[in-house]
């Protein structure tokens, strides 16, 4: 069955992409039905979330069945392991800003500190917003062409930690599991996931989470390992979220880093013309 998801998914795109471009009439016709199996699916969803804490205490005491002791050792490794990892991509933003974006390591831990206190205190990149404005105007003298479109558009589109987090997923649940990952699922897999991250709202407990549940399937691994693994993903969270909201400043100061260092030279040759006037 595993190999049943992918072909699924793209051929749901292409079916999709197919009734665009039937006549009116029959396209209105396949929207109301659609429409009505959507609400109806809405309601059986509604039904699952109310089951689904049984669920997953079913899936669990399966999992443990199986694995013993090691089920709890698997979930604290993968809190540790992932939160490092989402600690280190933080840490590698700040030399890759500072080099890359023309500005100084004091002026970009002092733009993104305010946004990134905001980030683990709320776990939401949307509430971090404000903040990343404020740094990236009055610390990294970010353009307006930044602070009004660049990172609003990076926070509401870009995860950075999702390529990451959701590799490390299921590289981990494959090896409780004794699966082998081809080159070639990984990359579909990540593939998936960016597109996936890309309809996610950056607010608590609202990622792809379980949107992602058919691309680990597609890769092979088994959905009880998944769904326990995101039943712990508070912790972790807040290091994606630290992660998310280091990376958009990071990218708004990449992209601007050329339109200020003109700016800055502009700014000094009128104020050396002004002083040989004087």
């Amino acid at each position: 069955m595993k190999g049943d998801i992918l072909p699924l998914l793209v051929f749901t795109a292409l079916f999709a992409l197919a009734v665009t471009r039937l006549p009116s009439e029959k396209h209105l016709l396949l929207a109301n039905v659609f429409q009505a199996l959507a609400e109806a699916m809405m309601q059986l969803v509604r039904w699952i979330l109310i089951t689904t804490p049984i669920g997953v205490f079913a899936l669990t005491y399966g999992l443990a069945l199986k694995t013993g002791a090691s089920t709890g050792g698997l979930l604290g490794a993968y809190v540790v392991i992932v939160s490092l990892i989402m600690v280190l991509f933080t840490i590698l933003l700040y030399p890759l800003s500072v080099f890359a974006g023309r500005t100084t390591f004091r002026d970009f831990a002092r733009g993104v500190a305010p946004a990134q206190l905001v980030a683990i205190s709320t776990r939401s990149s949307i509430a971090s917003l404000p903040a990343l404005i404020e740094g990236g105007r009055d610390r990294l003298r970010l353009p307006l062409s930044a602070t009004s479109f660049l990172l609003p558009l990076s926070v509401s589109v870009f995860k950075v930690n999702r390529p990451i987090s959701a590799v490390v997923k299921l590289m981990l649940v494959a090896h409780l599991y004794g699966i082998s990952l081809s080159p070639t699922s990984l990359v579909v897999f990540l593939a998936t996931v960016v597109v996936i991250s890309f309809t996610a709202p950056g607010i608590p407990q609202s990622g792809p989470g379980f949107k992602t549940i058919p691309a680990y399937l597609a890769a092979g691994v088994p959905i009880e390992g998944i769904l326990v693994l995101e039943a712990i993903e508070s912790i972790p969270d807040i290091f994606k979220t630290l992660l998310n909201v280091t990376g958009d400043m990071s990218v708004a100061t990449l992209l601007t880093g050329s339109d200020r260092l003109q700016t800055q030279e502009t700014n000094i040759d009128t104020s050396t013309a002004a002083e040989g006037a004087v």
